[in-house]
Parts: structure tokens; C-alpha cells; sequence
């Protein structure tokens, strides 16, 4: 690798969120070892009061890519791409109340990312 990054990236619960947006933002729940190439950005939660599936279940939202594609003006169809410093900047807001949906989105992902 050009870069090479630090094996924790690698390890642990996380999200991938590939660099070239489609009809949405694409993002997966990783928490096993897995080395990702450069195509995708790797997401750790540092603020234990955030569930890492509730923030995957904002990535993946068509009103999250909406803000992206108004905010960074990217409307390109070939390869309209999220860069690092608009990734950071996407609005999540850090709540103590939980959403009663986590619960059934946390099972939905358990049970897809079973089938791998």
C-alpha cells in the first residue's frame, strides 16, 4: 500500500463506506478481521455512547446521500465520489434516546451478515 494504515482499522466493529456513491451511500458492518482496499473508507465509532449500527443505518439513508449530493454539489452520474473531508462532515447527531427501529435494524443486519 501506498498508505499503509494501522492494523486497527482492521479489526473490531466498524464500517466500510465506499468511496463512489451510487444511488445511495453504500456502507457495511464489518466485526470481523478484514483488510479493505482503498476503494472505501474505514468508520470506528470513538464515542462509546453511539451504536455502530445506528450509524450505519445513516449512511445507507436516502436523506443522508440527499444532504451529500446538495451539500458537496455532486451530481456527477459516472463517478460522483464522497471524499474524506465531507464524509467527516456528514451531520450525525448523537442522541441518549434510542429509536425504537435500532433494535429491528440491528436484527436485520445480524441476520444478513449471517449468510456471508
Amino acid at each position: 500500500m501506498a498508505e499503509p494504515r494501522e492494523w486497527k482499522y482492521f479489526t473490531g466493529e466498524r464500517i466500510c463506506l465506499r468511496k463512489i456513491v451510487g444511488k445511495t451511500l453504500y456502507a457495511s458492518y464489518v466485526n470481523k478481521i478484514n483488510v479493505a482496499d482503498q476503494s472505501v473508507y474505514i468508520a470506528k465509532v470513538k464515542d462509546k455512547r453511539v451504536d455502530t449500527k445506528y450509524l450505519l443505518s445513516l449512511f445507507n439513508s436516502r436523506l443522508l446521500t440527499w444532504y451529500f449530493r446538495i451539500k458537496a454539489n455532486e451530481f456527477d452520474k459516472l463517478f460522483p465520489q464522497i471524499k474524506v473531508i465531507e464524509f467527516k462532515e456528514l451531520p450525525i447527531i448523537v442522541t441518549t434516546k434510542q429509536h425504537p427501529l435500532v433494535p429491528c435494524l440491528k436484527s436485520n443486519i445480524l441476520i444478513f451478515g449471517n449468510l456471508f
